[in-house]
């Protein structure tokens, strides 16, 4: 592993530590990591979808409720705010503990990959049907745009991992004609271009991922595969059990896998980076 990762120090006396678990089961949910606190919202432990907030600074305490339910949706930290989207887009600001709904309806709603680029939020996908393609949301100047898909996007994929890296948009997986696809795309210079696909399929109900210092590490747990990518894609050792709509937060050298739904009993996931293995 060439990983150098760096500590985060609150008040320059301690590295900053992540949460073991989140305060109260959930899947679904989206969470981001903003300065010293992580950010998690939504979700569902019971069926429902969730306008619950837990922040984490050092310790779980409820924040102001996002403004609706929501429930495998999508999310993004943009200076230093937390942006979700989901039917709505709206827009957390941490210091004030307040919400502010950027756009009221129009959004897709769920099942949809969602990632922010130079403070336009982007997605592809999801339901409603009607709001199924590539859209950009422009965060500053707040309009709505639908944009061209993926050469390969049809009407109804859904589940893609979308990221930034290095102030790129890529699009990794998803479902296409209701089938995992190792597919890679980049919007580059507003047109699309495709790169060499994943060593294996991969969709985002059954995946987990963090970008560490520029790079995507990513772990498709119904394909039993890890994966990282900084330029070419190279395997790492997969997650021992299988997890569904789960989020992950790296801190201190390691990924933590919070939430999500388990075949079993519920498991804490923890993965060394430098090491490549799952503790």
């Amino acid at each position: 592993m060439r990983w150098t990762v760096a500590l985060l120090l609150v008040g320059c006396s301690r590295p900053w530590v992540a949460p073991a678990e989140l305060p109260t089961p959930r899947h679904g949910h989206r969470s981001e990591r903003i300065g010293d606190a992580l950010y998690v919202v939504g979700g569902s432990s019971a069926g429902n979808a969730s306008s619950e907030v837990w922040c984490y600074d050092g310790e779980w305490r409820a924040c102001a409720p996002a403004p609706g339910r929501f429930n495998f949706f999508g999310s993004a930290a943009v200076d230093g705010d937390l942006v979700i989207v989901g039917s709505s887009v709206a827009r957390y600001h941490p210091p004030r503990d307040t919400w502010e709904v950027l756009l009221a309806e129009g959004a897709p709603r769920s099942h949809f990959g969602a990632a922010a680029v130079d403070g336009v939020l982007y997605t592809l996908g999801g339901f409603p049907e009607l709001a199924t393609g590539f859209h950009a949301f422009d965060l500053e100047a707040r309009t709505w745009a639908a944009l061209t898909a993926p050469p390969d996007f049809a009407h109804g994929d859904h589940f893609h991992i979308l990221v930034e890296l290095g102030g790129e948009l890529h699009v990794i997986g998803g479902l296409v004609d209701s089938d995992p696809a190792p597919t890679h795309w980049v919007l580059r210079e507003g047109k699309w271009a495709r790169l060499p696909d994943l060593p294996a399929a991969v969709w985002a109900k059954f995946a987990v991922w963090q970008v560490v210092e520029g790079e995507l590490v990513l772990f498709s747990t119904s394909e039993d595969v890890g994966l990282r990518y900084d330029g070419v894609w190279t395997e790492l050792t997969p997650a021992p059990v299988m997890v569904a709509m789960a989020t992950a937060v790296v801190a201190d050298g390691k990924l933590r896998v919070l939430g999500g739904m388990f075949p079993g009993e519920r498991r804490r996931l923890v993965y060394d980076l430098a090491a490549d293995r799952w503790e």
